[in-house]
């Protein structure tokens, strides 16, 4: 009895043991994966691009079934090629061939929820290769491969990245059959069962309505002053820059602003601070403005999130950067940080 008792002991440490083991070379999988994509002191060939796609593609392989790392891993295999590999249109094509082949070549061993991870990866690569050559045929590849996520086990966990890549992709298009794909693919996703899609796609709606019609912005400032957006004169560009006077790095995020307003401000770009807090934040917020010495008007309205002009511009939360909307009130970019004007209006 003793004896099997050890016996049983001993089974029960390997086994655990075997647990860990099997965590730990995950995690170690992922870590030198991304040690792999993020060095920075590689030089970008083939050769190196052959290392990354064999971590990346092997992690999928063993562990595709932890949907968040990868999750990550996708994402990071195409922005490898859309950002790494940016300025190389030849590594590029090499990169995306080099992923494509190692789909085929190790997915048919993988379990069903990893198998899924690389239908994203296909997805993904679709979308790498659409926008540097892009076609009509091309999209619709594209959109079919996205498609087929919905059905897959644990699908779920990409479809929201696919989509973002598809309707930003498409959303860049002037023609009218763009247009009403976009304005279908956020119809159906607004009605999605998952929270985070239908929020990201009703969002989305209404930045898109703002790329279309010009905003009007008309308010008394915080310090009494009337702002009408209809009357400037000379500045071709409305920087509306959302804060709140509460998070830690608030200070800091307006100190950058008011750099860019004092180079910019008035005579290439127009400011104004949008404040998020509510009525009952006032006094911290009026002592804010006055401590920071804010030069540009600030629109309070005292409804934080809930604001009409808040829920009208679709923002997303605090901090979000800024809109930028060119002379006209159409909407040029949004997520714009005070540092992005530079490059975006020189």
């Amino acid at each position: 009895m003793k004896n099997k008792t050890c016996i049983l002991a001993l089974a029960l440490a390997c086994f655990f043991a075997a647990a860990v083991g099997f965590a730990q070379s995950a995690d170690e999988s992922f870590n030198n994966y991304r040690k792999l994509r993020n060095d920075k002191t590689a030089t970008l060939s083939p050769a190196h691009s052959q290392r990354v796609c064999d971590a990346g593609t092997s992690f999928l392989a063993q562990y595709g079934a932890d949907a968040g790392k990868a999750r990550t891993v996708v994402n990071e295999l195409l922005s490898y090629g859309t950002g790494t590999l940016a300025k190389d249109k030849a590594l590029r094509a090499d990169w995306y061939a080099k992923l494509s082949y190692a789909i085929v070549d190790k997915q048919h061993s993988a379990d069903e929820k990893a198998k899924t991870a690389f239908a994203a990866l296909v997805a993904a690569v679709a979308e790498g290769e659409t926008q540097d050559n892009p076609s009509i045929q091309a999209v619709n590849d594209w959109r079919l491969k996205v498609e087929a996520l919905y059905s897959m086990p644990n699908g779920q966990s990409y479809t929201l990245d696919r989509e973002k890549g598809f309707y930003n992709f498409m959303s860049k298009l002037k023609p009218a059959w763009a247009q009403k794909i976009v304005s279908a693919q956020l119809t159906n996703l607004s009605e999605s069962k998952d929270r985070n899609t239908a929020n990201w796609a009703r969002q989305e709606t209404k930045i898109n309505e703002l790329r279309k019609t010009p905003l009007t912005l008309a308010f008394t400032a915080f310090d009494g002053k009337q702002f009408d957006s209809t009357k400037l004169k000379g500045a071709p560009a409305l920087f509306v820059y959302f804060w709140s006077a509460t998070p830690k790095n608030a200070a800091a995020e307006m100190e950058k602003t008011m750099d860019a307003y004092f180079e910019f401000g008035r005579r290439q770009v127009e400011f104004v601070a949008y404040c998020c807090d509510p009525e009952d934040k006032r006094a911290e917020v009026q002592a804010f403005l006055k401590k920071a010495k804010v030069k540009f008007p600030v629109y309070f309205d005292g409804a934080g999130t809930k604001g009409e002009l808040y829920q009208k511009l679709g923002v997303s939360g605090v901090p979000a950067g800024g809109y930028l909307f060119n002379g006209s009130g159409i909407l040029i970019d949004t997520n714009v940080r005070a540092g992005d004007l530079k490059k975006m209006i020189r």
